[in-house]
This record gives structure tokens, sequence and C-alpha cells, in this order.
């Protein structure tokens, strides 16, 4: 009677091991797909996180792209030269500039409120004051920045003409604030749009002086949200210098 009860107490014992053994397994197996499920969600949330948080690309390297291309890239490609004469041609912004920071070798042909008809009624005074050994900076579009086209054409012809190197500065941005108590409601968006067409359609031998995304870099001052103060002034004529 006693062997018996032995061997039920150890067919007993045998099958609540077993029991445990089955029961541990499944809580492992449980416990492993809930880790498997759980290490999924944290890696979708993880990537969604990351997603969400990515940010824009950067507008000026986007919209400045090829401006960026004259102004680093050709540094290493062409050798900088000095010239004889340094003639800017442009609008109220480079009388500005004039009075701020001319010297013997700049010649200024600028005047206030001036653009795409002003470039072209001062043709022959321009072609007069050319020679090989002349930068021409042409600095215009501020005032008319519907004449893309008329731009683009007339300086490509003129790449393909003159004698000299030309460059053309980017239209500079104005401080929208400041000039609503002006009465100026020139955009910047506008201008980023006109420096983008002027960039992707003038010939390649035309060099762009993107002083915009300088300035936007630097930080700018104004008198009247369109036009700056004498220290911005010379910021832009020193980085135009730099960039011939």
């Amino acid at each position: 009677m006693k062997m018996m009860n032995n061997k039920k107490n150890n067919r007993t014992s045998i099958v609540l091991g077993t029991i445990m053994i089955a029961i541990i397994a499944a809580i492992i197996i449980c416990v492993e797909g809930a880790g498997f499920g759980l290490e999924s969600k944290m890696i979708k949330s993880l990537a969604d996180n990351i997603h969400e948080n990515v940010p824009e690309a950067q507008t000026y390297k986007s919209k400045y792209r090829k401006a960026n291309r004259h102004d680093s890239e050709n540094e290493t490609t062409r050798t900088k030269r000095e010239y004889g004469k340094y003639l800017f041609v442009g609008d109220s912004r480079y009388k500005g500039m004039e009075k701020a920071n001319a010297t013997d070798e700049d010649v200024f042909i600028c005047e206030v409120g001036e653009g795409y008809d002003y470039l072209i009624n001062q043709m022959n005074n321009i072609k007069y004051e050319i020679d090989d050994n002349t930068a021409l900076i042409i600095g215009l579009g501020v005032n008319d920045l519907v004449n893309i086209d008329k731009y683009v054409d007339k300086i490509n012809e003129m790449s393909q003409t003159f004698d000299c190197q030309i460059y053309y500065m980017l239209v500079n941005p104005v401080d929208e604030e400041q000039e609503t108590y002006s009465g100026y409601h020139i955009k910047n968006d506008d201008i980023d749009y006109f420096n983008q067409e002027i960039i992707d359609r003038l010939d390649e031998n035309v060099i762009v002086i993107d002083t915009n995304s300088y300035l936007n870099a630097i930080g700018f001052e104004t008198q009247d949200g369109l036009h700056y103060t004498e220290e911005t002034y010379e910021n832009i004529y020193n980085y135009i210098k730099s960039q011939l």
C-alpha cells in the first residue's frame, strides 16, 4: 500500500512538473511575443517621430544653389583678378553705396527709382566706360521685378557682345515690417522668385553675386525698409569686391 502511494505521488509530481514546464514555456513565449510586439511598436513610433521632425530643406540652399556655384565653385576654377575699373550700374541702392564707398577705380551709373528702361537708356554710357579690363556689375531689378524676361534677354545679349566681364548682383532683401511705415510694398518672396529666375536663365559666363543670401546670413539694417544704412552698404560693397 505504501509503495502504491509512492508511485502515485511520483506520477503526480511528474504531471505537476510537466504542467509547470508548460506554463513557464507559455509565459516565455508570451513575454517574447509581447516584447517583439513592443519592440516593433517602439521602432515604428521612433521612425514616425523622425519622419515628422525632419526639417524642410533650407530655402536659400535650394533657391540659390546655382548662385552659390557661381560664387564658390568659380573661385576654384577662375583666378580672381584686379580690374582697372569697376563699373556699377544700378538704382538708388547703388546710389547709397556710391556715397558710402566709391574709390577712384569705381564708376557709378545709377539713379533713384530706376530699372530696366534705365539700363537701356544708359547703354551708350556703359559702352563708353568699358574695356577688357573692366568689371561691369549690374544691380537693377528691385523697382521692376516684373521685367525678368527683359533683364535676362538683355544681359545675355550684353554678355555675347561686350568685351568686359559682366557680373549680376542679385536683388537684395527688404525689411517688410519697416517698409509699411515708408510706403513701400516690395515682398521678399517676389525678390526670391526674381533672383531664382535670373540664376536659372543667365548665361554661364555672367557671374552671379549672391549678396541676397549674404545679407540674410549676416543681417542687415535699413533706413526705411528698402534703403540700407551706411554699414550695410559697406558690407555689400566689400562682398561684391571679394567676389570679383
